[in-house]
């Protein structure tokens, strides 16, 4: 089974109003974790969405219209480039899923590069998981909550960079760009896997 891991840096937390800027993929066999690939892109926009950009997101990942559009490239080439690259490993329904930190984020900026009509034809799986709701089940979920804290004490928080913290992980390097953010979620999914837990002290 292979999972592919997501992470898409835009200009706002409002998928009607902002773009996505910036996307990094990685494709992982998740049998041994041997078999690696990523795909990384900056996306070009007008200049319309940077002037009703979120100065915080833009904060975040460190973009602006000025350093943005050296390196950026029209959104069809993107998704061409991520059309192919998923057709490549061979990505489709019952042989893979996506993963991200909140599907109710990437999926619809995702959309604005792949739209539903592309995915349905490419056979690409519909699933999208997310690592916060695994470190839930995992961590503080069913017969786990006796082991691991709930009404003892800690305060969960189910950011990427808690989750990390929790699984004794750095922080993801800022400012984030997206392929950071994948690789960053790929680190954060391998612990949770693996049962990793740190417990800051009281």
């Amino acid at each position: 089974m292979k999972a592919v891991f997501v992470d898409i840096e835009t200009t706002g937390l409002d998928f009607d109003r902002h773009v996505a800027i910036d996307i990094g993929l990685i494709i992982v066999d998740l049998n041994d974790y041997s078999d690696i690939h990523e795909y990384t892109s900056c996306i070009r926009c007008d200049e319309a969405h940077w002037w009703y950009s979120d100065p915080k997101a833009l904060e975040v990942n460190g973009y602006s219209s000025h350093n943005h559009h050296k390196i950026a490239k029209d959104d069809w080439i993107v998704s061409e480039q991520i059309e192919a690259f998923l057709k490549k490993h061979d990505i489709v329904k019952g042989k893979a899923f996506f993963i991200c930190q909140n599907p109710s984020f990437d999926r619809p900026f995702f959309l604005q590069l792949m739209c539903h009509e592309k995915m349905i034809e490419m056979n690409l799986p519909y699933h999208w998981l997310d690592l916060a709701s695994m470190y839930w089940m995992k961590f503080f979920g069913s017969y786990h909550e006796n082991l691991y804290g709930i009404g003892c004490g800690y305060d969960v928080s189910l950011s990427k960079d808690s989750i990390a913290k929790s699984l004794g992980l750095p922080p993801e390097e800022k400012p984030h760009k997206a392929i950071g953010g994948a690789r960053h979620l790929f680190q954060c999914y391998k612990a949770v896997s693996e049962n990793r837990m740190c417990w800051p002290d009281k």
